[in-house]
């Protein structure tokens, strides 16, 4: 049933290839929900292999249950959900002005009993992919090949969950999820631990990725010229390596990922900035704010 969604799929899994294909360094350019907020690693793969499928697959694809009780939450969770991205994007006004629309929307459609199924099929899958989103990823022309591998994956579940059931679409969420940490714990232990050696003016930053399970113990040393950190994350280094007013709207962009940084430089304003547009230009920073 409804084997035109698992066309939509593969097509849009296509299309990521594609663009992986014509965009090969797509380093620091998805979605910047997925930026270095400070959690730690063990409470990022429960969030992402156990509680965040569930909660998503009743959010976004309940709605197809054949549960009466799934259908009222999922529905009253893609309002609020609607609401939230709306406030998020563009603020309060557009946000109630969207709540309302889809209160509103819902009742005629319940009432009237209106066939809201392919609608409703798309746009659970935009929410779903949006979600992962804020807008201002959209000003960058790579977003569209992670969007189109989240458009994917939308698709292939909502087919799952009309075809074989809620739970089905959980334990493949689930199994996606993992196989993607999976991945990226692998890429983080195995690394390429060749040495980066960069020079400009009274700068130079040298750093070396290294395993995130070994031996050493984190350790970061801030002298007057000089900074070294030994098994840290970009975002320590960010933290407590810099003044807070100069280093402020930067954020690092490889969660997880452990570094040994020595970095000389003149204790100035100046040079504190060139070490970050060094960092950013490593794609290892970006600018929020």
């Amino acid at each position: 049933r409804q084997n035109w969604l698992l066309v939509f799929s593969m097509a849009f899994f296509l299309a990521f290839i594609l663009s992986i294909l014509i965009l090969p360094d797509l380093r620091g350019s998805g979605n910047s929900r997925s930026l270095d907020n400070g959690i730690t690693l063990s409470i990022f793969v429960i969030l992402a292999v156990l509680i965040g499928p569930i909660w998503e697959e009743i959010a976004f694809r309940g709605v197809f249950s054949n549960k009466q009780w799934v259908k009222k939450i999922s529905c009253l969770l893609l309002i609020l959900i609607f609401s939230y991205l709306l406030y998020s994007w563009w603020g309060i006004i557009v946000s109630l002005t969207g709540f309302f629309s889809s209160v509103i929307t819902t009742y005629y459609i319940v009432r009237f009993k209106i066939n809201h199924n392919v609608f409703l099929k798309f746009f659970t899958v935009f929410l779903f992919v949006l979600i992962h989103y804020q807008i201002s990823d959209f000003n960058k022309i790579a977003t569209l090949c992670y969007f189109s591998a989240h458009l994917a994956i939308g698709f292939l579940l909502t087919w799952v969950v009309i075809n074989f059931g809620l739970m089905k679409s959980i334990f493949l969420h689930m199994t996606y999820n993992f196989i993607l940490i999976s991945i990226m714990l692998l890429s983080l232990q195995f690394i390429d631990d060749k040495s980066n050696i960069l020079k400009e003016n009274s700068v130079e930053l040298r750093y070396l990725k290294v395993p995130l399970i070994n031996s050493n113990s984190t350790e970061l040393a801030i002298e007057e010229e000089r900074i070294v950190a030994k098994n840290s994350t970009v975002r320590n280094l960010i933290k407590y390596g810099f003044p807070s007013n100069i280093a402020l709207g930067y954020q690092s962009i490889v969660p997880f990922a452990k570094f040994d940084f020595e970095i000389t430089f003149n204790n100035s304003e100046s040079d504190i900035r060139i070490v970050l547009e060094m960092l950013e230009k490593e794609k290892l920073i970006v600018k929020v704010r």
